[in-house]
């Protein structure tokens, strides 16, 4: 995988080109954003930005930090991203401090970076190649395009160098910052001061779970898995029509669990002190049980079957949310020679088409390795699609 790499340095020397080639304003905005004449700085090439980044290249030991020639974290494949922003969060930010830092601006009022800035404000970085501050924190999350790329480039490649600009009501660095939370800036500390935590690292926050709770949510799962077969068995509705606390009828799933907890008081006390996300007693939470469950049977009759011939019963039908439903039924020989029957699952279709019907059939029984080749007998009921001379099932 490559990607192009854009250059960093070129786009601010030629603005700042044009910005000094003016000669209609008068002195103080005829200079660049620093005060510094474009005309006595060389424009920079940048190699490293320039060359092609393959994910077999990628050396954590030797990332480029200096801020004007590094490679952006969006260069690289997206499959690594996370593990460069790591490597560069173990190094923290550029932060040399230099016995004099180089003044640019007028003759009358030269400035230059100060290093007492990187107490104010940590996030700073300074590259001595460009004489320019840049922001950690948005180099670490920054992207190619969309919201806030245009307003932080002078922080992420461009780089920010207007001294002057330094201090009062309107500092760059604080206008950089921004005072809403939902800033590009701010949003971005954010990631750098999650990302820095490991604590929060779902495999560190998996790991504190201990025997106990792990025992806990394995006994309410259980109850829950043994209230969906009852119910399945005894073909009942799952859910009633109030399921609140205070209803006097929650439905056969819920009242089937609290008939359990009743001859438990270990099992109550669970239920009772359940967190929201291991209760697992959610409609979602049943739905996938009876769906493993289901898949579970089929493997054991395809398992009975065993590769041998079989005839197939198939019928159409509209349930009560006026969906059309085909079901399949599978009769066979098992191996001690006694004529099975067994009913092997319902397919949605859109409608009762001959084709749809069979595109149905199809899918099901090749998903569970069944060979079209091996019916032996076919039994259809009721529409007029699946009887006739051309054209049908």
């Amino acid at each position: 995988m490559k990607i192009k790499s854009q250059s960093t340095i070129h786009g601010f020397f030629k603005r700042k080109h044009a910005i000094a080639s003016s000669s209609s304003q008068d002195p103080e905005e005829t200079t660049n954003v620093d005060n510094t004449p474009a005309s006595s700085i060389p424009p920079i090439e940048n190699p490293c930005k320039k060359a092609q980044i393959e994910s077999n290249d990628i050396d954590l030991g030797t990332l480029e930090q200096d801020p004007v020639l590094r490679h952006q974290i969006y260069d690289y494949p997206i499959n690594q991203q996370d593990i460069i922003r790591r490597a560069y969060m173990s190094l923290g930010p550029l932060q040399p401090t230099l016995s004099m830092f180089p003044k640019s601006g007028l003759e009358s009022h030269r400035r230059s970076f100060q290093a007492s800035w990187y107490k104010l404000h940590p996030w700073i970085e300074y590259s001595k190649t460009l004489d320019a501050s840049f922001c950690f924190p948005c180099f670490l999350f920054n992207k190619p395009s969309g919201l806030g790329y245009y307003g932080q480039r002078a922080f992420t490649i461009d780089g920010f160098r207007n001294w002057k600009k330094v201090g009062g009501k309107k500092c760059g660095f604080l206008m950089h910052m921004g005072t809403d939370c939902a800033s590009f800036h701010n949003v971005a500390q954010k990631g750098w001061d999650h990302l820095s935590n490991e604590a929060q690292d779902i495999r560190n926050v998996y790991e504190k779970f201990t025997t106990e709770e792990r025992e806990k949510n394995r006994l309410r799962l259980t109850a829950s898995i043994y209230c969906v077969r009852w119910c399945a068995f005894q073909a009942v509705a799952f859910r009633g029509h109030n399921e609140k606390s205070d209803s006097i009828n929650r439905g056969n799933f819920l009242e089937m669990l609290e008939a359990l907890s009743e001859f438990s008081t270990e099992l109550k006390e669970l239920f009772c002190h359940a967190p929201r996300y291991a209760s697992y007693t959610s409609p979602s939470i049943q739905k996938e049980i009876l769906n493993l469950i289901s898949n579970k049977v089929r493997q054991m009759i395809c398992e009975e079957i065993g590769g041998r011939p079989f005839c197939l019963l198939v019928d159409e039908a509209r349930d009560e949310s006026h969906k059309e439903q085909m079901s399949l039924v599978l009769i066979f020989v098992n191996k001690e020679g006694f004529i099975i029957e067994r009913f092997f699952g319902l397919v949605h279709v859109r409608d009762t088409m001959a084709q749809t019907l069979k595109d149905g059939i199809y899918s099901l029984l090749s998903h569970y390795n069944l060979g079209v080749k091996s019916i032996r007998g076919q039994g259809y009921d009721g529409a007029s699609n699946m009887r006739g001379q051309f054209k049908v099932l």
